[in-house]
């Protein structure tokens, strides 16, 4: 970053002439600092929404893993029922042709 210097005075020069421009000078660097202010607020919104952004699509990850486990785990029960009623259908078939002459 560049040193700011004191502005040269050239000789002769009127007071009122020296203070215009240093006012100007003031005046630019105010603008340059508002200006600097602005894109700094800016950025920090963006992240913020950016932030937001990721949070949203992190609860909607979540809920749909926790659809998906819920999913797998009464997928996982009905299998189970399944077999059970085959096994138990199965132990009737056998006892009834068994019990046939």
């Amino acid at each position: 970053m560049k040193k700011i210097r004191k502005p040269k005075i050239p000789r002769g020069e009127d007071p009122q002439v020296t203070i215009k421009n240093q006012e100007r000078l003031i005046s630019f660097l105010v603008d340059r600092c508002q200006q600097w202010q602005k894109r700094i607020d800016s950025l920090h919104n963006m992240d913020q929404s950016i932030q937001k952004s990721h949070e949203l699509e992190r609860e909607i990850f979540n809920r749909t893993a926790r659809e998906l486990n819920d999913k797998t785990n009464a997928y996982t029960r009905m299998l189970g029922w399944q077999d059970c009623a085959r096994e138990m259908l199965e132990l009737r078939a056998d006892t009834m042709a068994a019990s046939l002459p």
